[in-house]
């Protein structure tokens, strides 16, 4: 038997609409944070993952991955990068100069 899809409830209130419509329109972002920017907002519109995969030619998981952050850390702490394990840095920026 086959369990049904459950959509996330994804808030996103006015100013972090504005703020993801910006960067979604941005040419000078990153593209990583674009891309999820244009996830968000069409998750919103359309709550389903495999439509919006459909829509912005990705696969369903990174929309469910993108979607899943989003609800735990908020939409605008969805678009960056966690960081990653391993070891610190030995050379920072305090140790260049300027």
């Amino acid at each position: 038997m086959v369990a049904l899809r459950q959509a996330l409830a994804l808030a996103i209130d006015d100013d972090e609409l504005a703020q993801l419509t910006t960067i979604a329109r941005s040419l000078t972002a990153p593209a990583s944070r674009v891309e999820r920017a244009h996830i968000l907002l069409a998750y919103r519109d359309e709550p389903c993952f495999f439509a919006v995969s459909q829509a912005l030619w990705l696969h369903h998981q990174t929309v469910q991955r993108c979607v899943k952050k989003a609800v735990a850390l908020g939409p605008l702490g969805a678009l960056d990068d966690r960081p990653r394990p391993g070891r610190e840095r030995r050379i920072t920026m305090e140790y260049f100069p300027t």
